[in-house]
């Protein structure tokens, strides 16, 4: 088996390194697979989850394996950047500091076309999208692509998560903040449910200020409540994989 683990992947990746791994990960997926902040909604998913999975049955999920390589020190690179994530996440996990990384730009820029996927940059803290930037310009911090890599790392323990949601009202409360943010996103622009209505812009801003919360209670569920056996049964099908919704500006972290 492949081992990626090299003695840097112990260091968090800076603010530059950051904005390399979202341009890596553009020039492979587009707009079509995940960016940076669905990277980190799948890891979240994966390291707070119900199973364990090694890093190569889900790195060809985030880094197109379809497209050719330009050099072996190309790919090395880009699976240990998206490694050192992993590595990152999980110790803000254990330390209780967990942080979403989310999409965030200005609306003027959204409504007049000009945000661009490719010009994403990395902040810290999560902000409400009702507060302004100093040129009266209002922020807007958009979740759906953290939600769908989230959602995806579900599907890969689906035959686990789907039961439980069915049979544990707890599990279904803890997750409560990020369904409702999945539906107010657009993921699931084909299907409609009385249970998950459009957001306020006050609601939608509560569900993102939750994601850390759900994220840390959703890890203590699974230690508490670790699968059990009548957890194995065939889940539904899922829906499928949600495209991400075109998304641009800056990183928010």
């Amino acid at each position: 088996m492949t081992r990626y683990f090299l003695p840097e992947l112990a260091d968090s990746l800076d603010q530059e390194e950051l904005d390399e791994l979202h341009d890596a990960l553009y020039a492979r997926n587009g707009d079509s697979g995940p960016l940076l902040d669905g990277l980190h909604g799948l890891i979240s998913a994966l390291l707070v989850g119900p199973g364990q999975l090694d890093p190569e049955e889900w790195l060809p999920l985030v880094l197109n394996t379809e497209t050719p390589w330009s050099s072996h020190l190309e790919a090395d690179h880009l699976r240990n950047q998206c490694l050192r994530l992993y590595l990152a996440t999980e110790r803000g996990l254990e330390q209780l500091a967990y942080e979403p990384i989310l999409a965030e730009y200005d609306e003027d820029d959204e409504d007049d076309g000009e945000a661009d996927e490719n010009d994403a940059r990395v902040e810290s803290g999560v902000i409400s999208s009702n507060d302004d930037d100093n040129d009266g310009s209002q922020t807007v911090i958009d979740a759906s692509g953290w939600c769908t890599g989230f959602a995806i790392g579900i599907e890969m323990f689906a035959h686990l998560w789907e039961p439980r949601m069915r049979n544990d009202p707890q599990l279904g409360e803890i997750m409560a903040p990020i369904m409702a943010l999945a539906f107010s996103e657009g993921m699931f622009e084909n299907f409609s449910d009385p249970q998950w209505p459009p957001l306020s812009d006050a609601e939608r801003d509560t569900c993102v200020q939750m994601i850390p919360s759900c994220v840390i209670d959703l890890q203590h569920y699974w230690r508490d409540h670790p699968p059990e056996d009548d957890d194995a049964e065939t889940g539904a099908a899922g829906a499928g994989r949600a495209r991400p919704r075109k998304r641009g500006g800056r990183w928010l972290h």
